[in-house]
């Protein structure tokens, strides 16, 4: 294994402390859209004007029957409209929390408003979305749901599920992928990741009867799509797989092993050709509001891999690896669930039960489990 050149270590207080900051500016910016703040409320003004062109998200003394109020407006826009509208982005330094459009109505509409956006965009006019406008509706929707102030979770979970349910074939497929994705243009590059979690937002569902729902529809949907050769799907350990942070002292701590995420580009395989995002199932926990998984995410992002997706451990695993494997086992089955499409690669390492684990998923999974491959430390 060849050594590269050296590369500054990372910080998790760093990361931290930017996720931090990001929010704080957020929330001092996310009037500094093409909105007014005004006496009655806030008006989104599309051409930047006092014109009839003018959509109120928020207003006092003006009855929700009115043709300008975001429902009705929704409602009634022709597709190319609605798409725009729902795909619009914010100016550079805004908040993730409301990088978009439709992340900025939800956040302030009020609760009757918000429900007659949701059941809108995610029943009536869900025909006319594009597939990445529904990528970003139940990533704003997923924001939300993360917020422990929120008292309006059923609606959300709720309109999340309609997306995905209302949706069939190879598009679920790309949709599922979208869901992983991160939605902010290059140009607003705040560091970090910012894509949604498919796994959270449906095995963190309360309300079992519609887990499983959308978990049939899932599998009935995933019967469709027959593709030769098959789809794969890369799954990784982390720590001393993706790069030394555990035991091997072979190489510098956190950096890269040489080569690892052009050969997770080489034997990945999505729709269209396309390379799907990679998942890593490693024993860190999630930690409260999946803070835990978001400095994870953000470290991976820096290391240059787009996209990932942390299935995590918990705190009561200690280090024992026949509980680290276990708890890594049952977040693979449920990921399975979610992709019964794809066949799987798994890396892993000599260390925290990743061989064990690799066997229990060949069992389990002999048509899916495409193959294991170990790094000996």
């Amino acid at each position: 294994m060849m050594r590269g050149a050296p590369v500054a270590s990372i910080s998790t207080w760093k990361f931290a402390a930017g996720r931090i900051k990001r929010k704080w500016a957020g929330m001092k910016q996310r009037t500094s859209w093409r909105f007014r703040q005004r006496r009655n409320g806030v008006v989104f003004q599309v051409d930047g004007e006092d014109t009839e062109d003018e959509m109120y998200l928020r207003a006092s003394n003006v009855p929700l029957t009115d043709d300008k109020y975001c429902h009705n407006i929704l409602a009634e826009a022709p597709p190319d409209v609605l798409n725009g509208i729902l795909g619009a982005t914010s100016p550079e330094g805004s908040d993730s929390f409301c990088s978009t459009m439709t992340g900025f109505m939800l956040h302030t509409c009020s609760s009757v408003v918000r429900s007659r956006v949701l059941d809108v965009i995610t029943h009536e006019r869900l025909d006319d979305i594009n597939l990445t406008n529904r990528g970003i509706i139940i990533r704003a929707i997923q924001q939300h749901l993360a917020s422990p102030l929120n008292r309006q979770k059923p609606d959300f979970q709720k309109a999340a599920f309609n997306v995905i349910k209302g949706t069939y074939g190879s598009d679920l497929t790309r949709l599922k992928e979208v869901i992983n994705s991160d939605f902010l243009l290059p140009s607003h590059d705040h560091g970090g990741f910012h894509g949604g979690d498919l796994h959270q937002l449906i095995y963190g569902c309360r309300d079992l009867t519609q887990v499983v729902s959308v978990a049939q529809h899932i599998a009935v949907e995933a019967l469709k799509v027959v593709q030769s050769p098959p789809l794969i799907k890369i799954l990784s350990d982390i720590d001393d797989t993706l790069f030394a942070g555990w035991v091997d002292a072979r190489y510098p701590g956190h950096t890269l092993y040489p080569g690892v995420t052009t050969l997770f580009q080489c034997m990945s395989r999505g729709v269209d050709c396309s390379n799907p995002s990679v998942t890593f199932l490693t024993a860190r926990p999630r930690g409260w509001f999946s803070f835990g998984r978001n400095l994870t995410a953000d470290r991976l992002v820096s290391l240059g891999l787009a996209n990932p997706t942390v299935l995590n451990g918990s705190v009561r695993t200690g280090v024992n690896p026949q509980k680290i494997a276990g708890l890594k086992l049952d977040n693979f089955v449920r990921y399975t669930s979610l992709f019964p499409e794809y066949k799987f690669v798994f890396f892993g390492d000599s260390g925290q039960g990743d061989a064990l684990l690799a066997s229990q998923m060949r069992a389990l999974y002999p048509d899916k489990c495409f193959a294991y491959i170990n790094t000996d430390v």
